[in-house]
């Protein structure tokens, strides 16, 4: 499969939200919709369904369940597949749920019909269709002589007028009869369906040609018969009474028009005056004036809009007599009128009955509610009964206020709109300038048809218009279209529009709109009809164009085309969409399966914007990014079809509007569109007028045979003929040969240039053309800028300009003065009998030359080599190159071009010597060649960075990920204007960067020649493509690295989701081998059989070089998660056993920096890296033999003195302690019981610039009596809440913010968990530890059991808060974070500390006091990637975080609130484990888990590093200091997706 075609399978991710409707999904039929949860319904049960026919044996309407059952969406990939067999469109519907919260969401995909013609594929971009009227094609028996026009022209597709018998007025879409032929068509013939199918069968089979015919679904003739049978089904004013008012004033308007038209026969004087002729403005003026000022009075129409005061009164005093007044209380004041009106209270009860005078009433119960009370005792009845009318009335006044204001707005608009009316039909050229007012011709055409006239019995004045003197069901309202537009997904015809009566509709008077209701109970007549017509169409049509699509009813539309599909399944659908705008148009597209929209190039006003129409509707950029670089690729949103007319039938010509030598060009153009194009018969005649498809009554002409001796008839030589067919030849070719890329550019005002190039074959089709849109008063010959080409002119397709018959060609000036426009058109006289055309008009029409020909004079070419690449230009010949002129050329790359395109098109994974040279690469060397940030590389390479990229900056790596992070986001957008893509187009210096670097070692020069072999490639191609190859030879590179490296982990790691893969990688940005800063310094004595120059960075890019990228606590916090779970024990083995060569005062270090300068002076990481060495013996191969090996310490003495003065870190006696790694861990274990006490060697400020004297002293003792291990002082930060106080001006300088000393409850979880441990071997194998005890201080001696159980006995008693027992307890049910600090109330703060203790020994907990605690922590440390680090209802507490803010706020300056707040990541991942530990069995608590974790899912996908955050401010806001990739955090998200992944194998509960 080429990355330049299509994927065979789409995937549509499912999310908790859905999708904009105006956002359109194609897709084509055989390719496979792969529907996925998205990572927001992680942990949701999931239910999809379809209503797509899964098979083609059901029908489509079947609601068929993707899944067969509702699934609980986790870390595993699950999806459903449908294969797309059917043209159309269909639902997905898919259903989420947790708990209470559930919804149900849609989307609907369109599918693309699967045309063929005499057994080949048309695709859809290669149709070329000419639409007919059919009632100039004559009588039936002439069709096939008028018809070879359309096939002689290598049209594909003729679209057919309806064929159906036509109403009075004679429009093609006016519809008499649905169900029956055009009888003048088919007069006297035997079987009119038979013969219409045998002349569609010819069209097809002999011709070539495929048939499509409109369906009008939206009105019919006003003289259908069978309208008087079921009027019901028009909007008519039984149906539709709110449509009296707009009726009465269109009657008013009709017998207005009557009157002036016989003014004899008018009896009112004030018509004397009004003249039937209109010339002037003011003319219109006074007849409006008469009209306003005479007629519309007596109709008296605001009355169907306000209230009748009179009436209202009435009512209100009648309703009064019975009723007893109710008494103000002390407390309530006078409702006034204006408060009343104020609240609306009376507005409210305000209801309207549409359609009849009176119509607006007030609920009576309300109005004496409001109104009718007494103000005192003493008020009489006659006194409250006044006030109280007259407060009403005043009320009602000020609402009809607000009624009499719309009305008068909608007179005003409904005169305005009159005018505009009489304006361009009688005034206006553009019009059709009727002339006088006649019977015939009436002021203005009536809105209503009148089906039985004989029946209206109307008051002469129109005021006594109601249902008892005339049947109102006959009435009905014709169909139009809006002025200014309206909501086509709105019926303008309902109730709630007033479109009728404020005379907006553009009126079709022979047209009744049709009322087909919500469904088909609603109208079984109207519906059962259309259906049957829509049968018919689809049994003989092979497509549709749906007329006035806007204007039809969404849901008929959907059901009929349902009709249709069920008869014709790869129906083609076109429809003309007048809706204004692209998004509302999408929506008709997704619901009715619309397979092209009409876009008309004669909507262009110039040069430029028919252009701009060119890129929009077809095609992709030359240079795309290949969108199919795997199987599956993501659905991306669409931009509907175009089917692009040169001109429509229904509007006017190039000829009328521009020039007559923009025809040509113009219909080049249209051609270069990679779209569907169409055109009119007639334009290719140079029929210079618009084909009326009212009043047309003419024939088109034959086409000139030998047996055919027509005057009339045309041949190719005639017109545009003989262009038309070799431009379709070419539109199809390039669709058929994918020439799907395009680019069009704008040379000047008149010249444009339109490039399809095909990503297939490297070869371009290139057309130049002078447009002439405007007769130009400037020069004649334009001089045109020489056009480059890439490669070499191949063929020179068609040269082509116009001439006159009589015209000297060599004379360019007398052709322009014969050419002009007006001269041509005055020349033209119509036949009388026949649709004619221009015939002095010829084109000068050369085809399939070689570019040496000397015939051409329109250009020259000349070919040259630049920079190893061939390239051309070409010159334009000013004075041969006139408007009208046009040229296309075929070019071609070069051979060696091509040779080096078709070695870049190959799969990378097919090169055998790429993938053995990947396979030779350790994880260890993929961390060069994929990642090093920066500071990485500048430390290491003498240097060097990575890559700078002018006007976008460096790339976050100088490995592939660089490019590759930033390759991705141009690919998502094909943005081919981003700086990366200018950069790869003006050079190969990104091409060299990669190379040169995988260069620089012998273990990688094997990959970095086959790369280089490669990448130089494209020193040989286009420039215009190197971004596209650079992409698809990095994208593959990367891709088969990835695959290499997760071949090196473990099987979790392999048959992980994209996100456990994502978080696996980071091990590949932290885990490296630096020549700068090693596990241990070459120059000290080695670990035999460990290699030692492994590290792991805390984070990038701050904590990546030097002695700060080596930490003690960090790299064993990591370590389970990033090398373990991942299969990377040969790694875990070297970090443990390089710490362990380190340890001193029976700690390792805390910064390492290469086992020479190590500081001692944390409490926790000792312990962090004792639990890695539990999970090493537990996950490894190894096992508790680990146990067993050879440590090389390098400090067997604490004592300073035994050291030498010269460099104090080498050991002074002659040989290197040789110990057990279990007997290290006893050693470890018995240093803690018996105390460590000791200052830091080399305290001062060359140490820590920042710390105190007091710091630099480290005490940790065990308290016997608890088990617990304590120690710090309030001088130093020993556990990683390490934040050290630095402002002078803040005056914290050496005062850290959470010193935590005391016993902190994570290192009393990791006693507790290690001495489980010792239990549990000892228990297992004496030989395995063989120690049993240590000694104390005082020489005692402590069983290891004893201090287990010990420990055990007194953790909840001393950590766990049940009660406010004292002054320090802000929170209850929650643990102390320490015991027995310095300063006592911050044992009591609530941290997330407490989850490490859960984690590694769930065993010390309660477990109802540990799930108290938990929810807790929820509901007030829980952010949105991490953990708050302190209450925020801490008087400490500050979310977020700046390092370099140095105020005197002691809480923040320098950064001191590091830990007082921020939220970090990798402690939610010891959260999450803790609820899966405690809530363990519950699918609630796996499913709470899966959707916190979304947030990082999306973040690790976003994020240009690749990994997790080490932190963020109050409420996952970004932090700038913070790490953008933390080792600990992904880790430890990682280690909580192994939970998940093992949730049935009870390994959580084993211990509580």
């Amino acid at each position: 499969m080429s990355a330049f075609t299509k994927s065979e399978i789409l995937i549509f991710e499912l999310g908790r939200h859905s999708t904009p409707q105006n956002k359109l999904f194609r897709l084509g039929q055989g390719q496979k919709l792969r529907l996925i949860p998205a990572d927001e319904l992680v942990g949701y049960k999931v239910s999809v369904h379809t209503s797509f026919a899964t098979s083609p044996e059901l029908k489509a309407s079947v609601q068929k369940s993707l899944f067969p059952e509702s699934i609980i969406y986790s870390t595993k990939v699950q999806f459903a597949e449908i294969t797309t067999h059917r043209a159309g469109n269909f639902k997905v519907l898919w259903t989420y749920c947790l708990g209470q919260e559930n919804d149900t969401i849609e989307e609907c995909f369109v599918v693309e019909p699967k045309i063929s013609l005499n057994g080949k594929r048309l695709p859809l971009g290669a149709i070329c269709l000419q639409t007919v009227l059919v009632k100039a094609l004559g009588h039936i028996s002439e069709w096939k002589e008028r018809l070879k026009v359309t096939s002689k022209c290598s049209f594909n597709f003729v679209h057919f007028t309806p064929l159906q018998q036509l109403g009075a007025s004679r429009s093609s879409y006016s519809i008499k009869n649905q169900l029956d032929l055009n009888k003048e068509c088919f007069k006297n013939v035997y079987s009119p369906v038979k013969e219409l199918k045998n002349v569609l069968n010819w069209l097809e089979f002999e011709q070539g040609v495929l048939s499509l015919t409109d369906v009008v679904w939206n009105h019919t003739s006003f003289d259908s018969p069978w309208l008087l049978d079921h009027p019901e089904c028009g909007y008519n004013l039984s149906n539709s009474p709110y449509l009296l008012p707009a009726f009465l004033l269109d009657e008013a308007l009709q017998r207005f028009s009557q009157k002036i038209a016989k003014p004899c026969q008018s009896s009112n004087t004030n018509f004397k005056d009004v003249s039937p002729v209109i010339n002037s403005e003011s003319d219109i003026d006074y007849l409006l004036t008469v009209f306003a000022n005479s007629v519309l009075p007596e109709l008296k129409l605001w009355e169907f809009f306000v209230i009748n005061m009179n009436n209202t009164l009435n009512h209100f005093q009648n309703c009064l007599k019975d009723k007893e007044p109710r008494e103000l209380s002390s407390s309530e004041s006078s409702p006034s009128y204006e408060l009343c009106f104020e609240s609306k209270e009376l507005r409210k009860s305000v209801t309207t009955h549409l359609g009849t005078r009176d119509a607006v009433t007030i609920e009576i119960t309300k109005a004496i509610e409001l109104f009718y009370y007494k103000l005192s005792k003493h008020e009489t009845k006659e006194q409250y009964m006044v006030r109280c009318m007259n407060e009403y009335k005043r009320a009602v006044d000020l609402i009809n206020l607000e009624f009499y204001e719309v009305y008068d707005n909608d007179i005003s608009a409904a005169l305005s709109n009159i005018r505009y009316t009489i304006r361009y039909e009688r005034l206006e050229r553009t019009g059709p300038l009727f002339g006088p007012i006649t019977l015939k011709r009436p002021l203005i055409a009536s809105y209503f048809t009148r089906l039985e006239p004989s029946q209206l019995k109307i008051d002469n004045e129109l005021l006594d218009c109601t249902t008892s003197n005339y049947d109102f069901k006959y009435v009905l309202a014709n169909n139009g279209w809006i002025m200014g537009g309206s909501n086509p997904l709105m019926d303008f015809a309902a109730a709630d529009s007033k479109v009728y009566f404020r005379r907006e509709v553009i009126i079709w008077g022979d047209c009744v709109k049709l009322r087909y209701g919500g469904q088909p109970s609603d109208c079984p007549f109207l519906w059962d009809h259309m259906a049957e017509y829509t049968k018919f169409s689809a049994t003989h049509f092979h497509g549709f164009r749906i007329d006035n699509c806007h204007g039809t009813p969404i849901h008929v539309a959907e059901h009929l085309l349902n009709v249709a599909r069920q008869v014709r399944p790869n129906l083609y659908v076109i429809a003309e969409l007048f809706t204004g705008s692209e998004d509302v148009d999408n929506i008709f597209v997704k619901r009715l399966g619309i397979d092209s929209l009409v876009r008309e190039a004669m909507s262009a006003p110039d040069c430029r914007e028919l252009g701009r129409l060119i890129h929009r509707y077809g095609g992709e950029p030359i240079g795309s990014f290949p969108q199919c670089m795997k199987e599956c690729s993501i659905i991306k949103e669409k931009r509907a079809r175009a089917l692009l007319t040169d001109a429509t039938h229904d509007n006017e010509p190039p000829l009328t509007k521009r020039t007559v030598w923009n025809v040509l060009p113009n219909m080049c153009i249209v051609t270069m569109a990679s779209c569907a194009i169409a055109s009119n018969r007639g334009y290719d005649e140079l029929v210079p007028h618009y084909i009326d498809v009212v009043n047309e009554e003419r024939l088109y002409a034959p086409f000139k045979e030998e047996s055919n001796a027509c005057a009339h008839a045309v041949s190719m030589e005639d017109g545009l003929l003989g262009v038309r067919k070799v431009l379709n030849e070419l539109h199809i070719k390039m669709a058929e040969e994918n020439f799907s890329e395009i680019y069009v550019d704008q040379v000047n005002n008149d010249v444009i240039t339109i490039t399809r190039h095909s990503p297939l074959t490297r070869q371009s089709f290139i057309m130049v053309t002078n447009s002439a849109f405007t007769e130009r008063s400037g020069p004649y010959n334009q001089i045109v800028s020489p056009i480059a080409v890439s490669g070499e002119i191949e063929e020179v397709l068609l040269v082509a300009y116009l001439v006159l018959e009589e015209s000297d060609s060599s004379s360019n000036e007398r052709r322009r003065s014969l050419l002009s426009t007006n001269r041509v058109l005055s020349n033209f006289k119509r036949d009388k009998n026949f649709i004619n055309g221009i015939k002095e008009v010829k084109v000068c029409l050369q085809t399939h030359l070689q570019v040496n020909d000397h015939n051409i004079k329109m250009f020259q070419s000349s070919s040259f080599v630049e920079n190893g690449a061939l390239k051309t230009l070409v010159y334009v010949t000013p004075e041969n190159f006139i408007p009208g002129s046009v040229f296309i050329i075929k070019t071609k790359v070069s051979a060696e071009a091509e040779k080096a395109l078709k070695s870049l098109t190959l799969p990378l994974n097919k090169n055998d010597l790429l993938l053995n040279s990947i396979k030779e690469l350790s994880l260890i060397e993929l961390n060069f060649i994929l990642f090093r940030c920066a500071r990485e590389e500048e430390v290491e390479e003498s240097g060097n960075s990575t890559y700078y990229v002018p006007n976008f900056g460096s790339l976050t790596y100088a490995g592939l990920q660089g490019f590759i992070t930033v390759l991705k986001n141009i690919a998502l957008t094909n943005d081919l204007g981003h700086p990366l893509c200018t950069n790869l187009r003006q050079g190969l210096w990104a091409a060299g960067y990669i190379i040169n670097r995988l260069s620089r070692y012998k273990w990688s020069k094997k990959l970095g020649h086959v790369v280089k072999e490669l990448l130089m490639l494209l020193s040989h191609i286009p420039y215009f493509l190197v971004p596209c190859y650079f992409y698809l030879l990095l994208m593959q590179l990367w891709d088969l690295l990835l695959l290499h490296a997760f071949s090196l982990m473990s099987v979790f790691i392999q048959k992980g989701d994209d996100f456990t893969q994502n978080l696996a990688l980071v091990s590949l940005q932290m885990v490296g081998s630096l020549k700068s800063i090693a596990c241990r310094d070459p120059s000290l004595p080695p670990q035999n059989d460990v290699d030692l120059s492994i590290t792991m960075a805390a984070g990038l890019p701050h904590f990546c070089v030097g002695f700060m990228r080596t930490w003690g606590r960090d790299t064993f916090i990591s370590l389970r998660g990033l090398l373990l779970l991942t299969g990377r024990y040969a790694e875990a083995r070297s970090l443990i056993i390089g710490f362990a060569g380190t340890i001193r005062h029976g700690l390792i270090p805390n910064l390492l920096d290469s086992s020479r300068n190590s500081r001692y002076n944390c409490r926790d990481a000792v312990w962090f890296w004792l639990q890695a060495i539990q999970e090493y013996c537990k996950l490894s191969n190894e096992g508790e033999n680990f146990l067993k090996a050879k440590i090389h310490r390098l400090y067997p003495s604490d004592d300073i003195k035994k050291y030498r003065k010269q460099d104090r870190y080498i050991f002074s006696g002659n040989e290197y302690a040789n110990i057990e790694l279990h007997d290290l861990i006893h050693y470890v274990l018995q240093e803690h019981a018996r105390g460590i006490h000791f200052e830091e060697w080399g305290a001062g400020v060359n140490l820590d610039s920042n710390m105190l004297k007091e710091g630099f002293k480290i005490d940790i003792s065990l308290n016997s009596e608890t088990g617990l291990i304590q120690g710090g002082n309030a001088f130093n930060c020993g556990t990683w809440m390490d934040k050290m106080g630095e402002s002078e001006k803040a005056k914290i300088k050496g005062k850290p913010s959470t010193p935590r000393d005391g016993a902190s409850i994570e290192i009393s979880g990791l006693l507790k968990s290690t001495l489980r441990w010792i239990g549990e071997l000892n228990q297992k194998d004496p030989s395995l530890f063989g120690h049993y005890s240590v000694k104390l201080l005082d020489q005692s001696t402590l069983s290891y059991a004893a201090w287990n159980k010990r420990l055990l006995e007194n953790f909840e008693k001393h950590f766990y808060i049940l009660n406010a027992d004292n002054e320090h307890v802000h929170r209850k049910n929650i643990y102390k974070d320490t015991v027995g600090s310095s300063n006592v109330y911050t044992d009591y703060q609530l941290r997330p500390n407490i989850c490490i203790a859960m984690v590694v020994a769930p065993e010390l907990f309660v477990r109802n006091h540990a799930i108290a605690c938990l929810e807790n922590m929820e509901s007030v440390l829980l952010g949105h990637y991490g953990m708050k680090t302190l209450d925020p209802e801490d008087w400490a507490y500050r979310g977020d975080y700046n390092n370099d803010n140095d105020t005197y706020d002691p809480s923040v300056a320098k950064g001191a609130n590091y830990h007082q707040g921020p939220e970090w990541i990798w402690t939610l991942g010891y959260f999450l484990r803790a609820l899966l530990i405690f809530h363990s069995g519950k699918s609630e608590t796996t499913s709470k888990v899966l959707r916190i974790l979304q947030a990082h899912r999306w973040a690790i996908k976003a994020s240009d590093w690749k990994g997790l955050h080490e932190l963020t401010n109050a409420g996952g806001k970004f932090c700038s200091y913070s790490n953008p990739t933390q080792a600990w955090s992904s880790a430890c998200i990682l280690e909580c997706l192994w939970d998940l992944d093992n949730i049935n194998k009870n390994c959580f509960n084993c211990y509580i």
